[in-house]
């Protein structure tokens, strides 16, 4: 009796799993893959979703899809935002050929600029647009050449109608590195009176300063004749006399860009053996397989 309390005993304390695999009785031809998954450091422009056959050589067609890509936060896991799919990324994939250039610097069908609050001079508070970033405006262009002024200035009023003319003709020409790689390029204006502060925090302290911003926040200042074609030509060798860094380069560590991705949705497949597969890839970057770390969490997959 005892024997048998203690082995009842036992395995009610005892846990145990199990598996069962049950033949689908539907027999409609396409089936709907729902599913949220994190992946803890793989950033979503490289986390792709994919369906292979069963032998995992063939991509499968998606049918229908409803994805969503959240950007996450490496550490914390917290959301930092929708990840959307820009056009190069799309372009990559087969949607059509151009360049960085063309894409970070284009122009809408009515001739205005694709992003005008990064391609907008910084003149007044009070414009249309917020002026709140200027780190997003240097890291938007290659190269941005900037006119630190101060409307009291009389030395800046004089360099004005000069400054605004090598604008208009550095906006209508194409530059390219000394590798021959088309550039994203930019003439702009800060008026330091109503930007006082983003003057200051950069150093500004005599006007007009002339500055030629890189992308990685380093510049050069101008110390040439405050002319056309001087400055259209300092512009011009400036770049020829650069590299930029291709955004197709390797990437050594995607980790170091501080971002998950959390994918989920649903996905309208053919009703055939097949594997569901959230696979590490780019068609813009070359990434290290040693370097990229593609651990996840499935919160659900059905």
């Amino acid at each position: 009796m005892a024997l048998l309390f203690f082995m009842e005993f036992h395995a009610y304390l005892t846990t145990s799993a199990t598996k069962t695999v049950e033949l689908d009785s539907h027999y409609a031809q396409h089936i709907w893959i729902d599913f949220d998954v994190v992946m803890h450091e793989l950033p979503c422009k490289y986390t792709k979703v994919v369906v292979r056959d069963i032998v995992g050589q063939q991509e499968l067609d998606i049918l229908d899809q409803r994805i969503t890509k959240e950007r996450t936060d490496v550490r914390s896991g917290n959301f930092k935002g929708i990840h959307t799919e820009n056009k190069r990324e799309l372009r990559g994939k087969g949607g059509g050929g151009g360049t960085a250039g063309e894409e970070r610097h284009s122009h809408t069908a009515d001739g205005g600029w694709e992003h005008p609050e990064l391609e907008a001079d910084w003149i007044t508070t009070s414009d249309e647009f917020k002026h709140t970033d200027f780190d997003a405006v240097i890291k938007y262009h290659d190269f941005t050449f900037i006119n630190f002024y101060a409307e009291w200035c009389i030395h800046c009023r004089r360099f004005a109608p000069t400054w605004i003319e090598a604008e208009g003709k550095a906006d209508a020409a194409d530059y390219r590195d000394k590798n021959g790689n088309e550039v994203v390029a930019k003439l702009l204006r800060i008026n330091c009176v109503s930007f006082q502060d983003v003057c200051a925090r950069l150093g500004i302290r005599a006007y007009p300063t002339v500055r030629m911003y890189k992308r990685d926040g380093t510049f050069a200042v101008y110390h040439g004749e405050r002319k056309l074609d001087p400055i259209v030509a300092f512009f011009k060798s400036f770049i020829e006399n650069e590299a930029i860094q291709m955004e197709s380069e390797m990437v050594s560590h995607h980790s170091t860009l501080e971002e998950g991705c959390r994918v989920h949705g649903e996905l309208k497949v053919r009703r055939v053996p097949g594997y569901f597969l959230l696979e590490a890839d780019s068609s813009l970057d070359s990434l290290e397989p040693a370097m990229t770390n593609v651990s996840h969490r499935v919160n659900h997959l059905w």
